[in-house]
């Protein structure tokens, strides 16, 4: 037996300390946050100091992912800290880039999002479809997360919340996954963004607490502390940073060329043109603030960091004790750190590194329920007075909120089926996959919108969509695969022949003309599944890693959005400016 084994389950004390900190962070946002008394203060914040919002990157970036799946990664047989390249590499140079091009681009125009910039240069086309993918970036990244913190919970609550689930009818799991969306749509409703900023900056400092108690508790549990943890580790291999192979290998993520090419890519896409968290940008008081806070956000890397290392920690405290491993763990590595945290932490310390993981879940819940609503907002009618804009923004967000709870239950199908069939889906994988899947043709839009280019978003109206049926093409392999991509690029071609053919008399011949770009880019979802394949193992067809898939995006949507665009006459650097940009006043956030 190991030495921390005398306590185990969730008691009272641990319930109390997680309704506590839940009450105790919600009355100190509301109260930092002040009154939001129009759609643009609840959306915009009003001007909040750089380090809050660095804060809030930070603990939006974490999430609940990063705080149960990441200790997984140096835990597994043969885990390493080479997870901590990505963002020690692609984290620092895509922060430079965002600071240095897209903060002083955005600040120029005086936008409230990346989409009303796209739509100054495009046209207002960009907004649409841009808004509409970053909705499919948000549901899908986010699915994945609050799946996880539905699966946490369900593991550390266990007996209490399965009664409550039967009184009400559910399983378990559908509770866990509501009551995680509940309280985020409250404490986004209280406030806005200023409300979701401030307890943001709060929630981080309860999940770098709740990392440190991990990792001092599984420490010492360890014969020597955390220096026997260390040498340990040293002599496991775990600690290796850097994978310094000179060729490319697309089908592993966690290498130093996937850093510094895909994940960068993929990162400036996320911190510049995903809303979830380019609405901190906004919510800066200047541009000198917002490259400040995106800078200083470098510092999430040390929390994953501070997750590997209880990974490591784990994994010698089982190397010590190997018949206290949680079965649950054996067949899920992936549910190591609950497992442990339910067996062997002591009363009222779970319910701290709970409420760890509570912050992390709600931390990005939060963020992506406001920054959906904003983008939501921006594509409707004007609203007749300051209280009923409020009124739409607050029913907006509650909507949304129901719509990732039902979406993270269909992660939740999703990895059912998947385990059912012998296929082991790593958490960690499939969060951060599932928005790759859409960021690339987000960062290509901007692209498109800041060269000097003069042309409209007519094409990105069709190869931002078809980006992501490249992705999955590149990603699934077979025969049923190979069908659904011949008819992705049938409908693909039928479509923009027929808006071409239907559209502007004075258009329709140039339109015409660039058919053989159609036919180019409806074959090409057909030509990945059929050609990037690389090699096969028992599981099927080795693809390429999460990594890849913003460039392969990217690269798709930005070449044929380009090729398919219609020209632009007048000058997109004196565009008419979209509804949220006057909101935010003539010279943009103050």
């Amino acid at each position: 037996m190991s030495p921390l084994a005398a306590a185990t389950g969730l008691h009272g004390l641990d319930v109390a300390v997680l309704v506590g900190y839940l009450a105790g962070v919600s009355w100190l946002g509301v109260k930092l946050a002040g009154k939001s008394d129009s759609a643009e203060r609840f959306f915009r914040g009003g001007g909040i100091p750089w380090p809050a919002v660095a804060a809030s990157m930070i603990a939006t970036a974490v999430s609940a992912v990063t705080f149960i799946a990441v200790p997984a990664v140096a835990f597994r047989d043969g885990g390493d800290f080479t997870y901590l390249q990505l963002g020690l590499v692609a984290g620092l140079l895509s922060r430079l880039a965002v600071a240095a091009v897209l903060v002083p681009a955005y600040f120029r125009e005086g936008v409230l999002s990346p989409y009303d910039f796209m739509a100054n240069r495009l046209g207002p086309e960009a907004r649409w479809v841009t808004t509409l993918m970053f909705s499919l970036l948000g549901v899908l990244g986010q699915a994945a997360r609050v799946y996880l913190t539905g699966v946490v919970l369900v593991t550390m609550c266990g007996p209490p919340l399965a009664s409550a689930a039967a009184a009400v009818g559910v399983a378990p799991l559908t509770l866990a996954i509501a009551s995680v969306s509940v309280v985020a749509i409250a404490w986004t409703l209280l406030g806005g963004i200023a409300t979701v900023i401030w307890t943001d900056a709060m929630l981080l400092a309860v999940f770098v607490l709740g990392g440190l108690v991990a990792l001092l508790t599984v420490a010492a549990g360890v014969d020597g502390g955390l220096a026997a943890v260390v040498a340990t580790g040293l002599e496991g291999g775990k600690f290796r940073l850097f994978d310094l192979s000179l060729a490319p290998e697309f089908t592993r993520p966690y290498t130093l060329w996937a850093a510094v090419i895909a994940v960068t890519f993929g990162n400036i896409g996320s911190y510049g043109t995903d809303q979830l968290l380019a609405q901190r940008i906004f919510a800066c008081r200047s541009p000198r603030d917002a490259q400040k806070a995106v800078l200083a956000s470098y510092l999430a890397e040390a929390f994953a960091a501070l997750m590997l290392l209880v990974g490591v920690a784990l994994w010698a405290f089982y190397e010590a004790y190997p018949d206290a491993l949680p079965a649950a763990a054996v067949e899920r590595p992936d549910a190591i750190f609950p497992a442990f945290v339910l067996a062997e932490v002591p009363i009222g310390l779970t319910g701290l590194i709970l409420a760890g993981v509570f912050a992390a879940a709600l931390s990005s819940l939060t963020s992506i329920l406001g920054a959906l609503a904003q983008t939501t907002t921006a594509l409707l009618p004007e609203p007749a007075d300051d209280a009923s804009g409020l009124r739409r923004a607050r029913f907006l967000v509650a909507l949304w909120g129901v719509v990732l709870a039902l979406a993270a239950v269909g992660a939740g199908a999703y990895v059912d089926h998947q385990e059912a069939a012998g296929n082991e889906v790593p958490l960690l994988d499939l969060a951060l996959g599932l928005a790759n899947y859409v960021i690339g043709g987000l960062l290509a839009a901007f692209v498109l919108a800041w060269l000097p280019l003069r042309i409209n978003a007519r094409g990105l109206l069709f190869s931002a969509p078809l980006s992501v049926a490249c992705v999955w093409a590149a990603r699934f392999h077979g025969e049923r695969p190979a069908e659904i991509c011949l008819v992705v690029g049938v409908v693909f071609l039928a479509a923009w022949t027929a808006a071409s053919a239907c559209g502007s008399a004075r258009l329709r011949g140039p339109r015409l003309r660039r058919l053989p770009v159609a036919a180019a880019a409806a074959a090409v979802p057909l030509l990945l599944e059929r050609f990037l394949v690389f090699g096969e193992d028992p599981s099927g067809p080795v693809s390429i890693a999460w990594p890849w898939y913003a460039p392969l995006a990217g690269l798709v949507a930005g070449v044929f959005g380009y090729g398919l665009a219609d020209p632009r006459t007048e000058d997109p650097r004196t565009p008419e400016r979209p509804r949220s940009a006057d909101l935010a006043g003539p010279t943009g956030p103050a």
